[in-house]
């Protein structure tokens, strides 16, 4: 299964360098525990004064999922505990906070999180999960909190895989979870369009 004792992970540096961000997590056993979520209880110490505070309040070994925004004046988060499903977005200077709940509330998500940050900071992209295995890539705009399903997917047939610099989404599908052939494929959600890159390769 997994090591019972939790591991200390350090996540990074403030962008102004007053604080150290940690959390926790178990070591991943293939199992649940390896899908979206981060870890749990992620705080953070002030250099200064040793100071601890937890940033993302949950419960006792709740399980999270988290993502700085690419100037880490934000934080972008989910907990495992919220039913519905909500993502929020905090800055983290202000502690001014903006939520939504994810969509298609009546799905039985088991699992929200993996949060990617566009390049300009100004938009997010996330995935959930569904108790019969099927993946959903969402999008969020920042400025509305308005969300659009970009993909949804059968796990392991498809990994995302980044936010390109032209700010469209990068995907690797496969053609069945079963067969080992792949391409990578380019999304622009603003117009519904994809673009296929390169040529098939190999699963590792």
């Amino acid at each position: 299964m997994v090591d019972p004792h939790p591991g200390l992970n350090i996540y990074g540096w403030s962008k102004d360098s007053a604080y150290l961000y940690f959390f926790y997590r178990f070591s991943p056993d293939g199992g649940d525990r390896a899908f979206w979520w981060d870890g749990f209880d992620l705080q953070r110490i002030d250099i200064q004064t040793g100071n601890i505070e937890q940033v993302i309040p949950s419960q006792s070994k709740g399980f999270v999922a988290f993502a700085f925004s690419p100037d880490k004046t934000q934080i972008a988060y989910t907990r495992a505990q919220d039913n519905p499903s909500i993502i929020f977005i905090r800055n983290l200077s202000t502690g001014a906070e903006k939520t939504a709940n994810v969509i298609f509330p009546s799905k039985n998500y088991v699992r929200v999180g993996n949060i990617h940050w566009s390049p300009s900071g100004k938009e997010i992209a996330f995935q959930t999960e569904t108790s019969d295995y099927m993946v959903q890539m969402i999008y969020l705009d920042l400025s509305r909190m308005k969300q659009k399903v970009i993909r949804e997917y059968e796990l392991f047939t498809i990994d995302f895989q980044r936010w390109t610099s032209d700010g469209k989404l990068e995907f690797r599908e496969f053609k069945s979870y079963s067969d080992t052939s792949s391409q990578i494929v380019h999304v622009d959600f603003r117009n519904n369009t994809s673009i296929v890159i390169g040529t098939p390769t190999t699963r590792p």
